[in-house]
């Protein structure tokens, strides 16, 4: 049989135990929280930006309309979006939201189709650097 000393002991030790899985919990709920906040952030720009992809490729011309699809063009319609809600509807947050989720949602679109190393390899080949000749002492 324990001593009262050694239940107050264990007693202790599995408070503590408790208190910090429940910490753990509490961080894991609050991180999960950020996430799922941050992915239905994404599909609210995704969605807004392709019904506005839709909405302005039914406005130009037959030959601009992949343009307008395109990454680049993503990228644009949402730096216009972007604009012209902080220009005219600057207190609405809301629309700010939509607004962030918009040029979120483009960016990541591009960053996923374009191949940025391919473009910094063609970039960098591009440059000639002059010769400076043997640095060594």
């Amino acid at each position: 049989m324990r001593s009262t000393k050694e239940a107050a002991a264990i007693q202790l030790e599995v408070k503590k135990l408790i208190r910090e899985d429940v910490g753990i919990i509490k961080a894991t709920v609050t991180e999960n929280k950020t996430y799922a906040l941050a992915a239905a952030k994404n599909t609210v720009g995704d969605v807004v930006l392709s019904q506005l992809t839709k909405l302005v490729s039914a406005k130009v011309p037959f030959y601009a309309k992949g343009y307008v699809a395109s990454p680049v063009g993503q990228l644009l319609l949402a730096n216009a979006l972007n604009a012209g809600i902080k220009q005219y509807a600057a207190s609405n947050g809301k629309a700010l939201y939509v607004a962030d989720a918009v040029m979120s949602s483009a960016y990541v679109s591009t960053a996923k189709t374009l191949d940025i190393p391919g473009l910094i390899d063609e970039l960098i080949a591009g440059i000639e650097l002059p010769d400076f000749g043997n640095t060594e002492s």
